[in-house]
């Protein structure tokens, strides 16, 4: 939750203070240009479905030994966006987009009997400015971009024979902080719903090793966030 507020608040600072002396004025399509680039006179809003690839091979090497049973290297990703236009200097504008992302793990669950259960779960806050490269097109958006996600993937066994305090501690954390660069073919239709493909490469900058909450648990190696993720959108803008 405080990177959820401390990311949110980092952008609508940073958006205000840009917009602050200037105003958007986006030319007619034929004066446009992928130099200055264009941005929606409005807010979009998207929902999000994808898969995110994640470096899991230490924690698979541990429920293949222990129990001959594995995760998918895919985790499912939904979540939500935020487009705002940003303007700099009057000259420059961006598409620059806000993500909330949680992953769950392919399969949800890996139930060993009636009480004991294993699972993966996490999230991402992400941070991109685009560049639209189709600039003369009001209808078609081919957005490219740079950012970073900041984010944790938990890896936890539940026993529900144990108290909730327990089971809350009985996990594996790693924190990651990820650049990355983003692509993005985006449609307008009716001229307020669209549709997109985002693709996101990024590298892991951080730690990989994973944290312990209780110290009963033993050490299983790394995992890492530098991989790839695609996400269906459908969005809204006023």
């Amino acid at each position: 939750m405080k990177y959820l507020i401390i990311i949110s608040f980092i952008f609508c600072n940073c958006y205000s203070i840009c917009q602050e002396n200037d105003s958007l004025n986006i030319a007619d399509n034929s004066e446009r240009s992928s130099v200055y680039g264009w941005a929606s006179n409005n807010p979009l809003v998207t929902v999000e479905y994808g898969i995110v690839k994640y470096k899991l091979e230490s924690v698979n090497h541990e429920m293949k030994t222990n129990f001959d049973k594995t995760f998918s290297n895919c985790l499912g990703t939904v979540g939500a966006s935020f487009s705002i236009p940003l303007v700099i200097n009057q000259k420059f504008t961006f598409d620059t987009h806000l993500d909330y992302m949680f992953y769950h793990s392919h399969p949800l669950v890996i139930e060993l009997n009636d009480s004991n259960r294993y699972f993966i779960q996490g999230f991402h806050i992400g941070i991109d400015a685009c560049q639209d490269l189709f600039s003369k097109f009001q209808n078609v958006d081919l957005l490219m971009g740079l950012g970073f996600n900041v984010g944790r993937l938990n890896f936890q066994n539940w026993d529900v024979t144990k108290a909730d305090e327990f089971n809350r501690k009985n996990k594996y954390t790693n924190p990651f902080f990820s650049p990355k660069i983003s692509f993005e073919p985006r449609v307008i239709l009716f001229q307020f719903l669209t549709l997109s493909i985002r693709t996101e490469l990024q590298i892991d900058v951080t730690n990989k090793n994973w944290k312990i909450k209780n110290n009963d648990l033993n050490p299983i190696g790394h995992s890492s966030a530098t991989g790839y993720n695609i996400r269906l959108t459908l969005g809204w803008t006023g």
